[in-house]
């Protein structure tokens, strides 16, 4: 807890890098991966050789116009690209191609959840972008290498207003975003692959103060853990300079994970400094709204609305739809296997019990190549009580698990016909048992219930673990109220 936080506000706004997952590059059709080997998929697009021109690809528009309807923004009918001059190594182009004056997006918000639920973020805007290559450091002492597969991969660049007052809710936003995302099919958001990463503009003011402070941004956070650490470091940082009489210089700074401090880069540029023009080599975008309400109709279902149709829909808790929607994967699956009509309520038990539990022992972390036609069949024997439900929770389903081509029927068949042969079996057993008893079988119905557990101490010595106490309990019992 800073120690400043009584005196001083925090004051943040975000801007957020998503990398499309599109399977080419913006403006070029060349591969967009993430584990090629370095600089073996680029482009003379993306290289900027003289003569080439480059293309938008309209899957991009798409995927940018599919985001900007989930987070309510107005989308423009009328767009345009400009060029971002900077002179870096990773840019070979000498500038980025990007959007400034007229965005594809304008507007919207995102309403927090979670613990920092209720608090409104707006939106400034969402552009469209091109990423510039990769600077390493951190191979070669005293040399910095470069790999331009990353030039001209798509990005859209989420812009927020200052609305921030926390480093929790910075990185409630940034989580809430990633998921989003996934859900839409715009990007794997990845953080530790570069997929998802975000600047953040970070300035203090004292409590009551009308203006804002000088702001500092720290660049390139790749994970809510660093965004949060950050966000709280340099608001120590820029606090204590005030306090001392210091002034707040604007600037770019970056973060240091192993120190948890920030550094200074470079003084920031202000948008004069990137000289800002049209790309003359694209053509204005026109957005026509046949074309944003097919985008629309196509999107998929967002999280909270698939949330409230698993409270409502299928009667699970908010805290149950809110962990299985965690996980896109997990939620489709559910869906597939409430579509044939198995229990809810015990599909959401053992997805976030048994199998997340299997899939967190497994060392790839996958989650299993299961059909919903399988596992729905072993809900529906456990809920019928054609074979006991805890056979099937702990014996069938972790053999499914481990082989996930296993048939299903024929092993429900095999251990109903199994189920049968026990009942018999402990049926028998049973009525030896009390037979050898006759006096303590008549003491017991006379009301001396405790010889019960003579009665039971007998049966399981005999059955030599061929028969389930509990099951063996209930035979029991059933015989000696006869």
């Amino acid at each position: 807890m800073s120690q400043y936080k009584d005196k001083y506000e925090l004051v943040v706004g975000l801007e957020i890098h998503v990398q499309l997952n599109t399977a080419g590059k913006i403006f070029s059709p060349e591969q967009n991966s993430f584990a090629a080997v370095a600089n073996s998929e680029t482009h003379p697009v993306s290289l900027s050789h003289p003569g080439t021109l480059p293309r938008l690809q309209p899957n991009v528009v798409e995927k940018a116009i599919r985001l900007g309807l989930a987070l309510e923004c107005s989308i423009s009918e009328h767009s345009f690209f400009d060029r971002k001059n900077y002179f870096y190594p990773d840019s070979p182009k000498g500038y980025q191609i990007s959007q400034d004056s007229d965005p594809i997006c304008i507007g919207g918000t995102i309403v927090l959840e979670g613990e920092e639920e209720g608090k409104i973020i707006r939106i400034h805007h969402i552009h469209m972008e091109e990423d510039a290559g990769k600077s390493i450091h951190d191979i070669s002492p005293g040399h910095s290498l470069i790999d331009l597969n990353r030039a001209g991969t798509p990005l859209l660049e989420i812009v927020t207003e200052p609305d921030f007052r926390s480093a929790e809710e910075a990185a409630a936003c940034l989580y809430q975003l990633q998921h989003l995302v996934r859900y839409l099919d715009i990007s794997e958001a990845e953080m530790e692959k570069g997929h998802l990463r975000c600047d953040a503009n970070i300035s203090v003011r004292r409590f009551g103060e009308p203006e804002f402070g000088t702001r500092a941004e720290v660049k390139n956070l790749n994970s809510m853990r660093f965004v949060k650490k950050a966000i709280a470091c340099e608001f120590d940082r820029q606090c204590a300079l005030l306090e001392s009489g210091g002034t707040v210089v604007q600037e770019t700074r970056g973060f240091d994970p192993s120190t948890g401090k920030t550094s200074s880069q470079r003084e920031k540029e202000m948008a004069q400094d990137y000289r800002y023009f049209p790309d003359p080599d694209l053509a204005p975008l026109h957005c026509t709204s046949e074309l944003i309400e097919g985008i629309r109709a196509a999107s998929p279902e967002l999280p909270k609305d698939r949330k409230k149709r698993y409270e409502n829909e299928w009667g699970l808790s908010s805290y149950d739809a809110s962990l299985l929607l965690e996980d896109k994967q997990v939620a489709d699956f559910f869906d597939s296997v409430q579509a044939i009509q198995a229990s809810a309520k015990t599909c959401a038990n053992w997805l976030l019990n048994d199998v997340k539990g299997w899939v967190n022992e497994q060392e790839n972390k996958n989650f299993p190549d299961i059909s919903a036609g399988s596992f729905a069949a072993l809900i529906g024997a456990g809920e019928s009580n054609k074979i006991p439900q805890h056979t099937v929770r702990n014996e069938l389903l972790p053999k499914l698990l481990a082989d996930p081509k296993l048939d299903i029927a024929d092993v429900l068949v095999k251990w109903s016909e199994k189920s049968e042969k026990n009942e018999n079996f402990a049926n028998d057993l049973v009525k030896q048992v009390l037979k050898n008893f006759p006096k303590e079988v008549e003491l017991y119905k006379n009301g001396k219930k405790q010889l019960l557990g003579l009665f039971m101490g007998e049966l399981m010595k005999e059955a030599k673990g061929r028969i389930d106490p509990k099951e063996a309990r209930q035979e029991l019992q059933k015989e000696l109220e006869k």
